[in-house]
């Protein structure tokens, strides 16, 4: 029986360092499921960040290109306004030059032009033109621009930035 007996306690111990090597196994198969698990968790938030990092950028990026669209969509109608108003504005000139009111107002800018030749010059050139003259002093050395025309380019900056405000205020 002694024999049966080691039989019976050499099949026990194996059976005992069996269940510990399949407990062991067990604990590192759950060890490196978690280590996984959190492993994987890592990737997928840093993998979020960057997409999320990424769409933010787009998306200033869109406002960004929307932003200068549309400023310069304004600032093409504001030209093509500003374009309008100042010919609508030479052609009202012209058409007015030839009426007494017209007359008038050229009459005033000669004999202005005529102030700006001083007594220096003995002799001035008036060239007739459309909406008023060009006065040149007889040696050349000032030519002013008597038009209604020449008035409407000086005075246009200025008037310009009244159209614009204008225009904003009826937005």
């Amino acid at each position: 029986m002694a024999l049966a007996d080691l039989l019976h306690t050499l099949e026990r111990e194996a059976a005992g360092r069996a269940d510990a090597r399949l407990a062991d196994a067990r604990a590192e198969a759950e060890r490196l499921t978690a280590a996984n698990a959190a492993e994987l968790a890592t990737r997928r938030e840093q993998a979020l960040a960057a997409r999320e990092q990424a769409l933010r950028a787009e998306g200033e990026r869109s406002i960004v290109t929307a932003t200068r669209d549309a400023e310069r969509t304004r600032l093409l109608a504001q030209h093509e306004l500003l374009a309008r108003v100042h010919d609508r504005a030479r052609r009202n000139l012209v058409q007015r030059a030839g009426t007494a009111e017209g007359q008038a107002a050229i009459g005033v800018l000669v004999a202005r032009a005529l102030t700006y030749l001083g007594e220096a010059a003995a002799t001035a050139r008036v060239t007739p033109q459309p909406t008023g003259s060009r006065v040149e002093a007889g040696d050349a050395s000032v030519d002013v621009d008597a038009t209604l025309e020449g008035v409407l380019e000086r005075l246009w900056p200025g008037l310009a930035m009244d159209v614009v405000r204008r225009a904003e205020l009826l937005r």
